[in-house]
């Protein structure tokens, strides 16, 4: 792998225009109305101290009801969630803004997918993990989206817990609509464990992302994927190397469970295993997922969103998507 090269002015450009190659396949002629979203912020009963643990349970009891009273004793008085509450309620202090950021999410996926329901939405401080800050649940209709983890990479917290410094680079305000799409997106894209190849699992990894290409067509590639700009210019600028290295190597057609933690899982870098692992940025195969996936539907304009994300055959999606990148 060559180490990673400086770009030019003229390189950016080009870059910046491979990113926006397919947008003419997401426009929408006209944009759905939805219904008003219900937006419940669940933080500033759980973390008022003169709320009691019955009120809470009473009042969300779907959250709370199975709790008992030390859990949730030890959890409203942790101080770590506190500040972060804290944080979020100086950031996010305009509920408005935020039911709009979704509902340009949720008209635009009632476009592609006219049975769309939208969600209930409830806002909660302390509970999500970090490495996944959106659960949603579509059978039930709901939403629960943890704002503590998008305070922004140098929140002091952050720091406190020692997240990573690759994660924290997802964890920006402007992560906050990727996340709630890479979230749907995964109820969305059917998964079959039967399909072990790598290359399977990189075009299932691949959709996923192409429902970011529909829903948030004016979001840069790296919010996307989760990627600084200097990470996306390494995959473009080592695209034909990745690729000659997968071919090589053997790796599109290998079922090694391993591969995943290499080329798939979030991870600081890539792991070539050479001396420029480090220069890469994690999760490589996903990202050439992805450009698989758009070389196909670029080759296939007939092919409509709900179509391609249930296609079930990947090899033909490997196939018929001509995808091989030259230096």
């Amino acid at each position: 792998m060559n180490v990673f090269k400086v770009l030019s002015l003229l390189s950016v450009f080009l870059l910046l225009s491979c990113g926006d190659k397919d947008s003419y396949r997401w426009e929408i002629e006209t944009t759905p109305e939805i219904e008003d979203i219900n937006l419940v912020d669940i933080s500033s009963t759980y973390y008022d101290a003169s709320v009691s643990n019955e009120d809470l349970k009473a009042k969300f009891p779907d959250f709370f009801e199975a709790a008992t009273d030390s859990l949730l004793n030890t959890r409203r008085q942790d101080s770590l969630s506190n500040a972060l509450h804290q944080d979020v309620l100086k950031t996010y202090n305009n509920p408005q803004a935020i039911k709009d950021s979704l509902a340009d999410i949720f008209k635009r996926l009632k476009y592609f997918y006219p049975n769309f329901e939208v969600p209930n939405v409830y806002t909660f401080t302390g509970e999500l993990p970090y490495e996944y800050p959106v659960a949603y649940f579509p059978q039930s209709k709901d939403m629960v989206i943890g704002l503590d983890w998008f305070l922004g990479e140098d929140n002091s917290s952050y720091e406190t817990m020692r997240i990573q410094d690759y994660f924290r680079v997802q964890m920006n305000p402007n992560n906050f609509k990727p996340k709630v799409v890479e979230s749907m997106a995964r109820q969305m894209v059917p998964y079959d464990i039967r399909k072990r190849n790598f290359i399977e699992k990189m075009i299932y990894e691949g959709k996923v992302l192409i429902i970011q290409d529909a829903l948030l067509p004016n979001t840069s590639d790296a919010a996307k994927i989760g990627y600084t700009e200097e990470e996306i210019a390494w995959s473009y600028d080592n695209e034909a190397q990745v690729y000659l290295y997968f071919t090589e190597e053997q790796i599109f057609f290998n079922d090694d469970k391993k591969l995943n933690e290499r080329f798939l899982d979030p991870a600081p870098f890539s792991k070539f295993f050479s001396d420029n692992d480090t220069k890469s940025p994690g999760k490589i195969g996903a990202w050439m997922g992805w450009q698989i996936c758009r070389a196909y539907l670029d080759k296939n304009k007939d092919v409509d969103l709900q179509t391609f994300l249930t296609d079930q055959d990947l090899l033909k999606i490997f196939k018929e998507s001509g995808y091989k990148p030259v230096n």
